[in-house]
């Protein structure tokens, strides 16, 4: 299992770069998904889940959104960044459905990070494994 961060929203959600502190906590989600809390979304593609995850770093608490593809099987493939956000901010505050906000930006960072994918190579891939 492993984390990809497409390049989009790498750049338009982190800027630019994955820092230290996303490395670390990645690290950790792949050691522990268990503390990952799944969450719905509506119009959500099949075999497509939602979790998100509660983190405290040394500059403050975060919440990050990752999907994951599953395959008929049940086999997670791999884990897909979606939100990196802060506690004490309109979407890190309250990542659920009824946060109308929140659901316009899943909308649209599920569609930058399934762009990403999707016009991905071997050779080329528009997004960093970790």
């Amino acid at each position: 299992m492993g984390i990809l961060v497409p390049f989009s929203i790498r750049k338009k959600k982190l800027g630019g770069t994955v820092s230290e502190e996303a490395r670390k906590l990645f690290t950790k989600i792949k050691q522990k998904p268990e503390l990952a809390v799944s969450i719905s979304a509506k119009g959500l593609p099949a075999h497509i889940t939602l979790y998100k995850y509660y983190a405290t770093t040394a500059n403050g608490h975060r919440r990050l959104l990752l999907f994951f593809r599953h395959t008929t099987q049940g086999r997670i493939e791999n884990w897909i960044l979606l939100f990196y956000r802060t506690k004490g901010d309109e979407i890190g505050d309250n990542m659920s459905s009824k946060n109308s906000a929140f659901s316009t930006q899943l909308v649209k960072n599920m569609g930058f990070a399934t762009e990403d994918l999707s016009g991905s190579t071997i050779d080329a891939p528009l997004y960093e494994r970790f």
